[in-house]
């Protein structure tokens, strides 16, 4: 039993120093690069799918997986907003922002962060990010969580 739990704790403390290190490598900070913005009006298509003006899908995310991109304080309603789609959409005042992904075709994703005013977010802990892995599955999300949110939650001092 203490072989396992020896062994277990190398296992995470190595997984934690490899965290650690990647979230202050250049392939992390400079990963906005290759992040790219919906172009254009976005039409809707069916259930949670819209496209852009260059034929992009992009899904709107739930609010459970839009959690790290809310601002702290609360939204003051407004008439028009998200004048970015074709269709009117709620705006929920305790969390305004929207999160739209777009899948590369690489096992990753283009992210954008899309506030009640139709400006992207593109500043801030807040901010939308390129994802090395697309939460698409059960897979996609552990790779998503590994290479992309703790990497975030311990720099997000982006160079783009």
């Amino acid at each position: 039993m203490r072989k396992v739990l020896r062994v277990l704790i190398i296992l995470i403390a190595s997984i934690f120093l490899l965290e650690f290190a990647f979230a202050f490598s250049s392939w992390h900070l400079d990963r906005n690069i290759a992040n790219v913005l919906p172009e254009g009006k976005l039409i809707f298509i069916k259930g949670n799918q819209f496209k852009d003006r260059k034929k992009r899908v992009w899904k709107l995310q739930s609010q459970q997986n839009n959690m790290f991109h809310q601002p702290t304080s609360r939204f003051t309603y407004k008439n028009d907003f998200y004048p970015n789609f074709n269709v009117r959409l709620r705006v929920n005042c305790d969390k305004p922002n929207i999160k739209l992904l777009s899948e590369t075709g690489r096992c990753s994703s283009f992210e954008a962060i899309l506030q009640p005013d139709g400006t992207y977010l593109m500043s801030g802990k807040e901010r939308c990010t390129y994802n090395y892995c697309h939460p698409k599955d059960f897979f996609g999300k552990v790779g998503h969580l590994f290479v992309d949110v703790i990497p975030h939650l311990i720099n997000s001092d982006y160079k783009i």
